[in-house]
């Protein structure tokens, strides 16, 4: 939701985030916030104990997997697919492990100076339109993955199946739960392997029994797809966000000093640029962005668009396909899906 909430003279109040805070803080439009660790742990509602419990169920069932393994007992797909899942629960736990969790009252920082004057400080062109906060676009660079995932949502909410409930104010009272930050180039390397060992590991039950040829086949099938998407993907993704989405947002902000300038020089009776373009650019331009706002900073180019929709949409068949078949794979399991490990056979005891 944001931790801190800034309280202007004209404006409402609206969350901060770090980057945010050090300008004001630095530039002396706030006092920096006696904060201490324990503060910010107080405001958490997770149960370490229950968070702990989780974690060591996880691990146990990983253990139990690796057993079965080495002991050539039949693992079934459900097993390989929570294993899967468990390796981005392990890694998710660690990376929240000093998250607080479920804060519900945000702090309150307080200035005497008018947002008009501290946009005035920091933008090029204070007038020019906000869309989330006034102070967005000190720290705001919009994520490729966060943009098509922004885009599917509003789809949802278009069809009246909203999946997370938007803030409808401006400035935001809080920040969307949904909100993806910016991955840095650190980030991307450290999570490569984790992706890949997710991906890879529906390929296990390459070999496995299943009831039918078909659905070997379609598992199959699948497995490779995941691969496929889970290593392909990122280097899609890498080369969308550092290549195509920048020269986008440049374009943008072209049209936009372009646009500016012609209200100066032009007769006000001339058409908007838009409104110039043919009717594929129209169309172009409505298509990239559905966003109500028409927020400049959540516009997915095109030649991206579509080719994304196509490959998630592929994904989630041969992702339901999987689901599907981890449980009327059940039906039918070998004898040794029954068995269980021997652990005396690798822990010595008296």
């Amino acid at each position: 939701m944001g931790g801190f909430l800034l309280d202007t003279p004209d404006c409402p109040l609206f969350p901060i985030d770090s980057e945010q805070l050090l300008h004001l803080v630095r530039d002396g439009y706030l006092v920096y916030p006696e904060l201490d660790v324990e503060d910010i742990s107080d405001k958490s509602k997770s149960d370490r104990f229950t968070s702990f419990l989780a974690i060591i169920q996880a691990i146990w069932f990983s253990i139990n997997c690796f057993g079965r393994v080495a002991s050539h007992l039949f693992i079934t797909t459900l097993e390989l697919t929570t294993l899967s899942f468990i390796i981005i629960f392990l890694i998710t736990s660690y990376c929240w492990y000093h998250k607080p969790k479920d804060v519900s009252r945000a702090i309150i920082l307080t200035t005497t100076t008018p947002i008009k004057d501290i946009r005035a400080r920091y933008h090029p062109h204070p007038d020019q339109e906000w869309y989330q906060t006034p102070l967005d676009f000190l720290s705001r660079n919009e994520w490729f993955a966060s943009r098509l995932w922004r885009y599917y949502v509003q789809i949802l909410h278009y069809l009246h199946i909203p999946i997370f409930r938007r803030p409808a104010c401006r400035p935001y009272d809080r920040f969307p739960s949904d909100n993806f930050l910016y991955v840095d180039k650190l980030a991307e390397i450290l999570a490569t392997p984790i992706i890949v060992a997710y991906s890879c590991t529906f390929m296990f039950a390459w070999k496995s029994e299943f009831p039918t040829p078909t659905e070997q086949l379609l598992w199959r099938i699948a497995a490779v797809y995941l691969v496929c998407f889970g290593t392909a993907g990122m280097c899609v993704c890498w080369h969308a966000h550092y290549f195509i989405v920048p020269k986008l947002s440049a374009q943008n902000k072209d049209e936009y000093l372009l646009s500016e300038h012609d209200a100066e020089l032009q007769p006000r009776d001339r058409a908007p640029p838009l409104a110039r373009k043919g009717r594929l650019h129209r169309l172009a331009w409505r298509l990239r962005n559905i966003h109500p706002d028409r927020d400049p900073d959540l516009d997915v180019p095109l030649k991206v668009l579509i080719p994304n929709i196509l490959i998630c949409s592929s994904y989630s068949v041969f992702r339901a396909i999987i689901l599907v078949e981890d449980f009327i794979g059940l039906r039918q399991l070998p004898e040794s899906a029954f068995e269980t490990v021997s652990w005396s056979t690798y822990i010595p005891h008296w």
